[in-house]
This record gives structure tokens, C-alpha cells and sequence, in this order.
């Protein structure tokens, strides 16, 4: 029998949706073992996750994701920390924003706004948070002020076995990226690229971009096989998957919806493969996700006017720190 291999996606919220809560769940999945087709037992062995926490190295959800799996190797991309280096046209802003990402004690301001952010976010804005997101000026200036913007991101978890190397970054627009690395099965090389696109029923137009400049990045690879996989933010009747269709790539999925939003199911996680491949494909993170999401509010006599002030009062001096040269 060819090679088999695990490979799940998933978009993890971030530190958002009562997060102390479901991680054990989402700990339980990753960490069991899972039977495969060919009889071997262990967890997936390819792990793509949006919406990571990620520190320094030291803090933060791909810190803890790297002990629960030490047979594999991480890569992370936090979205602004790469934006920054490439794409930024707002002069001293962006000479500013660089000197933060790259000067030699940055991993440690990133650790602390990833521990931040995981004890205090959820607890302080999680009600509020999508409102805040989609208000223009309003989610910039908050993840500037709780250090937010510096540890959001993608994780790839990739077993040793495959011996994955050769990662590279394509930036989306702002947090959102592409992130690709490349696995060896037996004398093959196939490229593993875990995708966040941009959200909202109104961005169709820019997810077709986003979808076409993704395929352009990738085809001057020289693999044997693509896999591109994670939270495309697009449901089957929009340009994007046609246009990953189009181009040859082939849906794998075992599921009929791997999202709910106001009891409407959709399915907008994908992994297109463009090559045949043994590949048993795991998606029962969802489930225990969906659950979580209709827990009670934890905080229901919170004040929000309060709390948004010492949020920002205490977050302002994270972000002072920050940009101290």
C-alpha cells in the first residue's frame, strides 16, 4: 500500500469564543491517537491552523502546540510581522513598524503580547469582538493598543518524518497570508501551503484575487504535488473555488459543513490537491468547536464601558514598549 498520511485544517479563533474552554477540547483531538488506514496509530501528521496566537517562541498557542507534538516541526507566520517587511507604504510608520519586528529583543515583547492577549482579550472584548473587527479604524487601533496585531497568524505542524523545510510567506493583505512548506514522501516532493483569505460576504471580488495570486505563487514551484488547504472564507458557489477548480486542484473532504453561522451550516475550510494522494483526511475538530461557541456568556455582568478603559489604559503601555526604539 502507498504511503498514507493524516492531514486535518482548521481555523482556531484565536484566543476568542471562551477560548479557556475549548482548549482542552481542542488539545484532546490534536493529542489522541488517531487510526489510520494503514493500521498506524499517532495524531495528524499534518496540522494547518489560522488564527494562532503566536509569541515569541516562548508564549503563545504555537509555543504550546509545539510541546504537545515534539515528533513535529512548527512553522508559524504571524500576518502583520511579515506584511510589515514587504508591504507597508506608510514611510516612518513602516521604517517603525520594521524596527520592532527585527531588532533583537522583539521575540520578547511578542511573548508578552501573546500572554496578554490569551489572559485578557477574550475576558475583556470577546462579546464585542467582531463588531470591533469589521468597525474601520476601530480593530487597527485596538490591536495596535493590546499588541493583537503582532501575534496573529498561521501554524503548520508537520511530521519529522516528512522532513519539511524550504518554508516561504505570501502576504494576503495585512494579518492574512499564505504560508508554504515543502514534505518528501518516499521520492516525492509535494508543497503544503496553509491559507487564511480574507472574511466577509462583501469580499468576493478580493478572495478571487487573493485565490488567483495564491496560484500564481505556486506555480513556479518545482514539487512533485500541491496541497493547499485551511480557511478559505468562501463557500462552493463563490469565484474562488472555482478558480481553484479551474485550475486543476481536487476537493477532498469526508464532511458536508465545517462551519455554522446563525444556525446556517457552510463549508468553507478546503484542501485542494493537485496530485493523487493517499490521504486520510481528519475534521472532527469542528464538531467540538460548534459546541463550544453557544457556552454561556462567562462574564454576563460585565461592564463594557469599564472594562474597555482599563483595557486600553493597560494596553497602552504594551504598546508603548513596543515602539520604543
Amino acid at each position: 500500500m502507498a504511503e498514507s498520511f493524516c492531514i486535518a485544517t482548521y481555523n482556531i479563533r484565536w484566543v476568542l469564543d471562551y477560548w479557556p474552554r475549548r482548549w482542552p477540547m481542542i488539545v484532546r483531538e490534536v493529542s489522541d491517537l488517531k487510526t489510520f488506514p494503514d493500521g498506524r496509530k499517532g495524531p495528524p501528521d499534518i496540522l494547518a491552523l489560522q488564527e494562532v496566537n503566536i509569541g515569541g517562541g516562548r508564549l503563545g498557542q504555537d509555543a504550546i502546540l509545539s510541546k504537545l507534538l515534539p515528533g513535529h516541526k512548527l512553522f508559524s507566520v504571524a500576518g502583520i510581522r511579515a506584511w510589515v517587511q514587504v508591504m507597508w507604504p506608510l514611510g516612518f510608520l513602516n521604517f517603525l513598524a520594521r524596527g520592532v519586528v527585527n531588532f533583537p529583543g522583539s521575540t520578547y515583547l511578542f511573548d508578552v503580547a501573546a500572554w496578554f492577549c490569551g489572559k485578557y482579550f477574550d475576558r475583556w472584548f470577546g462579546p464585542y469582538a467582531m463588531q470591533i473587527y469589521y468597525t474601520p479604524g476601530l480593530g487597527e487601533l485596538l490591536g495596535v493598543l493590546t499588541g493583537a496585531m503582532w501575534v496573529l497568524g498561521n501554524s503548520t505542524a508537520i511530521s519529522k518524518r516528512f522532513n519539511p523545510s524550504d518554508k516561504k510567506v505570501l502576504c494576503l493583505g495585512k494579518e492574512k497570508v499564505a504560508v508554504r512548506v515543502v514534505i518528501q514522501i518516499a521520492t516525492k516532493s509535494i508543497s503544503i501551503t496553509n491559507v487564511h483569505t480574507i472574511p466577509s460576504r462583501k469580499n468576493t471580488k478580493t478572495r478571487r484575487q487573493q485565490a488567483l495570486k495564491i496560484m500564481n505563487w505556486l506555480s513556479d514551484e518545482k514539487v512533485d504535488g500541491q496541497i493547499v488547504l485551511g480557511d478559505f472564507n468562501a463557500t462552493p458557489q463563490e469565484p474562488l473555488y472555482s478558480e481553484f477548480t479551474k485550475a486543476g486542484y481536487v476537493l477532498h473532504t469526508l464532511i458536508p459543513y465545517t462551519y455554522t453561522y446563525i444556525y446556517i451550516y457552510m463549508y468553507i475550510y478546503y484542501i485542494f490537491i493537485h496530485i493523487y494522494l493517499h490521504i486520510y483526511i481528519y475534521n472532527s475538530i469542528h464538531t467540538y468547536f460548534t459546541a463550544c461557541r453557544q457556552l454561556p456568556n462567562p462574564n454576563p455582568n460585565i461592564n463594557p464601558t469599564l472594562t474597555l478603559t482599563l483595557a486600553l489604559a493597560l494596553a497602552l503601555t504594551l504598546a508603548l514598549i513596543q515602539f520604543v526604539p
